[in-house]
C-alpha cells in the first residue's frame, strides 16, 4: 500500500524568491527537496510539467522563453532572512543595483531608509543629488516573459521630506505645462525651488528639526 500522513505534516515547498518574500532565505550548500519545471508556450501562456506542489503556482521568472528550471526548498532549509539597514549613510542594495521591497509593502522597507514611491523620484533625487536606488516591487508579464517591476526608489530618511517636496512640485510642473507653454519660466522657478530646498535640507542637517 501507499504511506498515509497527517494533512499537518503537509509542508509547502517554496522557491528561493517565494521564501525571500517571506524573509527567510535559503541556507547555503542546500539540496533542493524538489525541481519543478516550466514552459512558456508559443501562445504565451505559461504551463508547468511538474506536479502536485502548491508552490508551483508562482516561479522564479525567466526572460528566455525557453524551459525553466525551478528548485523548490522545505521551511527547514531556510533561515530567518534580517533586512539589510543603512549604515554610513550607504544605501542596501542587491547586485542588480535596486532592493527588493515587494508589493511595496513597509515591511521590506530598511531601518533608517523612506521608499519614495513615485516614477518620478529617481530624476528628483539625481536633480538634487540624493543618493537612491531603484525598488523592485515584482515581476509583470510582457509577451509571456516576466520582467522585473520597478517603481520608485528609497533614499536616506532625513531626505524624505525633501524629496516628498520636489516630486510634489514637479507634479505640480507637469500640470502647469499641459495649461502654459511657457516652459522656459517653469524651468527657473524648478531651479529656485531646487535651491530653496537644498537650503533647507543643509539648515536641517546643521541645526537639526
Amino acid at each position: 500500500g501507499e504511506n498515509v500522513y497527517l494533512q499537518r505534516h503537509k509542508e509547502i515547498l517554496k522557491s528561493k524568491l517565494q521564501w525571500r518574500k517571506c524573509l527567510r532565505r535559503v541556507r547555503l550548500n542546500e539540496q533542493p527537496i524538489k525541481v519543478s519545471k516550466r514552459f512558456i508556450s508559443k501562445s504565451n501562456n505559461i504551463n508547468s510539467t511538474s506536479s502536485s506542489s502548491s508552490s508551483s503556482n508562482t516561479n522564479d521568472h525567466d526572460t528566455s522563453g525557453a524551459v525553466k528550471e525551478i528548485s523548490l526548498y522545505g521551511s527547514w532549509q531556510t533561515e530567518v532572512y534580517q533586512i539589510q539597514a543603512v549604515e554610513d549613510d550607504i544605501l542596501p542594495c542587491n547586485e542588480h543595483g535596486n532592493i527588493e521591497i515587494w508589493d511595496g509593502l513597509d515591511m521590506y522597507i530598511p531601518s533608517g531608509a523612506a521608499y519614495i514611491r513615485s516614477n518620478k523620484a529617481k530624476a528628483v533625487a539625481t536633480n538634487l543629488g540624493i543618493p537612491f536606488v531603484p525598488v523592485l516591487v515584482g515581476f509583470e508579464s510582457n509577451g509571456g516573459n516576466y520582467v522585473p517591476k520597478l517603481d520608485g526608489g528609497i533614499v536616506l530618511k532625513r531626505h524624505e521630506q525633501i524629496m516628498m517636496d520636489a516630486v510634489y512640485f514637479m507634479d505640480a510642473v507637469k500640470e502647469e505645462i499641459a495649461y502654459d507653454k511657457q516652459e522656459n519660466a517653469i524651468c527657473d522657478r524648478w531651479k529656485k525651488l531646487v535651491i530653496t530646498l537644498l537650503n533647507r535640507q543643509a539648515l536641517r542637517d546643521t541645526y537639526g528639526n
